[in-house]
C-alpha cells in the first residue's frame, strides 16, 4: 500500500506544492523561453510596426489633402494601407498562435497536478459541486471536497459532463450510483478510455478546449440552462399562415399605394396592424434575437465536439464511436449552429432602428426570421440529448485517459465475471502519495479460497492501516471508472464499495461522532444483506466507545458482516479481537508493525499475516517526554 504517513497528505501540504511546483517551474521556463517568449516579443514588435505603417498612412493621407499636394503622397497612403492590412493578418495569425502556446502551457502544467490527482491551486472550483459529496465514500475516499479526486479529474466544458464523471467516480452508471454495472459494461468502459488514451492529438485538442472554454467563458456551460432555452418555443403552430397573410396584406398596401386606391390601402394597413397583433400572441419575435444569441454562444462548443467526433470516428475507434455516434446522424450541432448564427444576424438587423423600419415597410422581416429560429430549435430540441450524451461521456472519458497517458507505469484493472465478490492486486499504492514514498501492498480477497473474505487488520498508531483502506477503496472506485492504477497488477470483481472511515460530529442534526458511526454501519451491514458484491471498509470500529462495549460491538458486528456475501476489511487496536480468526469462516488476520530504532519509531507499511505482535501507544508518549 501507501507509504509513509497512515494518512494522505493534503493537496495542498508544503512538502507536495514545493515539489511538484519545482518541476513545474522548470517545465515552464523551459517552454517559455523557447516558445512563449520569443512568440510575445514578436507580437510586441508586430503590434509597433501596425502602429507605424498606420501612423504614417494618415501621414500620407493629410500631406494628400493638400491643395496641389504631389500625387506621391496618395500612393504613400495607399501602400501604408496595405502594409497595415497585411501586418493586421499576420498580427492576428501571430496572436493566434501564441494562444495555442498558452494553451499548450496551461495543459502542460495542469498534467503535473492530474498526473498525481492533486486539485491545482488556481482552479475556479466553486461551483464544480456533485449531489454525491455529502455522501461516505466521498468523504473517506477523499474524492470530495474542495481537494478531492473529483475536482482533480474534472476538465469542465459542461455541467454535464461533470455530474457524469461524478457517477463514473461513485462506481455506477453514467448517470446513477444505483445502477448495477456488469463486469463486461466496465470492460467497455476501460477500453473507451484506452481509446482515446491512445489518440493523443485528439485528447490534448478536446482537454484544450476545455481549458479555453474555462478561460473565455470564466467557466463551464450550464447544460440544464440549454436545455431551458431550448424547451422554450419561439413560435407557436399556425405562425406561418400568419406571416404568410402579412406579407400579403403589406403587398396590397404597396399595390394600393401605386394604383393610387386611398380605400384599398387603409384597408390593407388596418388589415396589417391587426396581423401584427395577432403574430405578437403567437411569435416571440421581440425576444428571438436574443435566444438566437444564447443558443449560438451554447452550440459553438458542441460545434468544435462535432469535428472531434468526426476525428475520432475516423482515427477507429469502436467503442467511442459508439458513444459518440448521435454527432453524425441527419441533423449536427456545426449545420444548425450556422442557420442559428445566419437568424441571429438577420434579427440583428434591429439595432439599426432607421434600416428595421425600412425593411420592416416592405417584409415581416424579424417575424419571417423568428420562425426561422423556431424551426431550428425543434430540430436540436429532438437531437439535443443525444449530442449532450456524447459531449459527456467525453468528457468523463478525457481527463481518466489523460491521467492513463501520465502514468504509464500503472496498470489496467481486470474485471472478472463472477457471482462471488473478490480482489486481487500486487503492489497496489496510494495514487496520491509521491513516487518516492510510496510502498506497494498485495491484497487478495475472496469468500471462496484461502485469502478470506473478512481481514482484521492491526497495528500501531501511524502504521499505515487507515491509509491502506484508502488506498483500497480509491484505487477500486478508480477502477470502475475506468482509469489505471498504481499496481503491478489489479484483479477484481465490479463490487460496490462501502466506507466508514472517518465518521464525524453533525452539530446540525445533533450526532456525536459515535452516533454517526452507528448509523453508517448500520446501514453499511443492511446493503451488504441486499448486494452480492460489496467490498466494506471500516477504519477503528467503534472507537468512540469505551473498552468493554467496543469489543463486544465489534466482535457482533464483524460475526455479522462477515457471514454476507460481501468482502472487505476492519481496522482495529483490539488485539482481543485477533481471537476470531479461529471462530469467523473467512476471517483473516493482519497487520502493520513497527519497530523502535535509536530511540525513533520506524515504520514499513508493509502488511504482515497475523495479529499485530506490539503496541507502540506507551512508547510514543515515553519517547514525548510523558510521564507514563
Amino acid at each position: 500500500m501507501s507509504s509513509s504517513p497512515p494518512s494522505v497528505p493534503p493537496a495542498s501540504s508544503p512538502a507536495r506544492t514545493a515539489h511538484s511546483s519545482k518541476g513545474a517551474d522548470r517545465a515552464t521556463s523551459l517552454l517559455d523561453a523557447l516558445v512563449r517568449r520569443p512568440l510575445r516579443a514578436a507580437e510586441a514588435k508586430m503590434g509597433g510596426w501596425r502602429t507605424a505603417a498606420a501612423l504614417i498612412g494618415l501621414a500620407a493621407a493629410v500631406m494628400a489633402a493638400r491643395p496641389a499636394a504631389p500625387s506621391h503622397w496618395s500612393w504613400v497612403a495607399i501602400a501604408s494601407g496595405l502594409v497595415f492590412f497585411v501586418l493586421l493578418f499576420l498580427h492576428q495569425k501571430l496572436r493566434a498562435k501564441l494562444r495555442r502556446a498558452d494553451l499548450r502551457a496551461a495543459l502542460y502544467a495542469r498534467g503535473l497536478e492530474l498526473r498525481q490527482l492533486r486539485v491545482p491551486a488556481n482552479l475556479k472550483s466553486r461551483s464544480w459541486t456533485h449531489e454525491l459529496e455529502s455522501s461516505a465514500e466521498w468523504r473517506d475516499l477523499d474524492l470530495g471536497g474542495e481537494q478531492g479526486v473529483f475536482r482533480s479529474l474534472a476538465f469542465p466544458l459542461s455541467t454535464g459532463g461533470l455530474q457524469r464523471l461524478g457517477w463514473r467516480l461513485a462506481g455506477g452508471s453514467s448517470t446513477s450510483a444505483t445502477t448495477a454495472q456488469s463486469a463486461e459494461d466496465l470492460r467497455v468502459r476501460r477500453q473507451q478510455v484506452r481509446e482515446l488514451e491512445g489518440r493523443h492529438l485528439l485528447r490534448r485538442r478536446f482537454l484544450q478546449l476545455s481549458l479555453r472554454m474555462a478561460e473565455e467563458r470564466g467557466g463551464h456551460f450550464d447544460s440544464d440552462e440549454l436545455r431551458q432555452q431550448l424547451a422554450s418555443p419561439i413560435a407557436k403552430s399556425g405562425s406561418p399562415a400568419v406571416l404568410i397573410a402579412i406579407a400579403l396584406a403589406q403587398a396590397g398596401i404597396w399595390l394600393c399605394a401605386l394604383m393610387q386606391v386611398k380605400v384599398g390601402f387603409t384597408i390593407f394597413g388596418a388589415l396589417t396592424l391587426a396581423l401584427y397583433g395577432v403574430a405578437a400572441t403567437r411569435v416571440q419575435f421581440l425576444t428571438a434575437y436574443g435566444q438566437a444569441l444564447s443558443l449560438a454562444r451554447s452550440l459553438g462548443a458542441l460545434m468544435e465536439v462535432t469535428r472531434l467526433a468526426q476525428a475520432i470516428r475516423q482515427s477507429g475507434a469502436i467503442e467511442l464511436s459508439k458513444v459518440l455516434s448521435g454527432f453524425w446522424g441527419e441533423t449536427s450541432p456545426e449545420q444548425e449552429l450556422k442557420k442559428i448564427e445566419r437568424a441571429a444576424g438577420a434579427l440583428g438587423l434591429r439595432q439599426n432602428f432607421i434600416l428595421h423600419i425600412l425593411v420592416h415597410l416592405f417584409l415581416p422581416w424579424d417575424l419571417f426570421w423568428s420562425i426561422r429560429l423556431e424551426r431550428a430549435r425543434e430540430r436540436i430540441q429532438g437531437e439535443v440529448a443525444k449530442w449532450m450524451a456524447g459531449l459527456e461521456e467525453l468528457e468523463a472519458t478525457a481527463p481518466l485517459a489523460e491521467f492513463g497517458a501520465l502514468n504509464r507505469d500503472y496498470v489496467e484493472p481486470e474485471f472478472v465475471d463472477s457471482s462471488d465478490a473478490q480482489i486481487e492486486a500486487i503492489a497496489l499504492s496510494h495514487p496520491r502519495l509521491p513516487r518516492e514514498r510510496r510502498v506497494g501492498n498485495d491484497l487478495h480477497m475472496h469468500r471462496r479460497s484461502e485469502a478470506g473474505a473478512c481481514h482484521l487488520i492491526t497495528g500501531s498508531n501511524m502504521a499505515g492501516k487507515s491509509t491502506f483502506l484508502r488506498t483500497v477503496g480509491l484505487n477500486v472506485m478508480l477502477a470502475r471508472a475506468g482509469a489505471k492504477v498504481p499496481a503491478k497488477r489489479m484483479r477484481l470483481s465490479p463490487v460496490w464499495v462501502e466506507t466508514s472511515l472517518r465518521p464525524g460530529d453533525s452539530l446540525d442534526d445533533g450526532f456525536s461522532s459515535f452516533y454517526a458511526e452507528v448509523r453508517e454501519l448500520r446501514a453499511m451491514l443492511s446493503r451488504a444483506q441486499e448486494r452480492h458484491l460489496t467490498l466494506y471498509l471500516i477504519d477503528e470500529i467503534f472507537r468512540g466507545t469505551n473498552n468493554r462495549e467496543r469489543r463486544q460491538g465489534a466482535e457482533a458486528y464483524i460475526r455479522a458482516i462477515a457471514a454476507t456475501s460481501a468482502i472487505g476489511a476492519v481496522t482495529t487496536h483490539d488485539l482481543d479481537l485477533a481471537s476470531l480468526e479461529s471462530q469467523v469462516p473467512g476471517l483473516k488476520n493482519f497487520h502493520f508493525k513497527d519497530e523502535v530504532i535509536d530511540g525513533r519509531m520506524q515504520f514499513s507499511y508493509r502488511k504482515e499475516h497475523g495479529p499485530c505482535p506490539s503496541t507502540n501507544a506507551l512508547r510514543v508518549m515515553q519517547l514525548e517526554g510523558l510521564p507514563v
